[in-house]
């Protein structure tokens, strides 16, 4: 299950993946847009970018699944 691998134990955050192969941990209420130009960039809304190797798609499901677990009350890895 792809959200098993992707939330972080706290809840709060979800895992992506920078181009340099590093894990960036992000809170997903401050993720204000996805955009593919032609990589995945997230603006956040700080105003910061990110640039991910996820693509737009994989994060409406990391997202959506994050807020569905927090609906249902789980904050942990599954």
């Amino acid at each position: 299950m792809l959200i098993g691998r992707q939330v972080n134990g706290d809840g709060k955050v979800i895992r992506l993946t920078r181009f340099s192969g590093e894990p960036v941990f992000v809170n997903p209420d401050l993720i204000e847009v996805v955009e593919r130009s032609p990589d995945t960039v997230l603006t956040l809304t700080s105003g910061n970018h990110l640039t991910v190797k996820e693509t737009p798609e994989e994060m409406i499901v990391l997202v959506r699944t994050f807020r569905e677990s927090i609906n249902r009350g789980k904050h942990g890895v599954e």
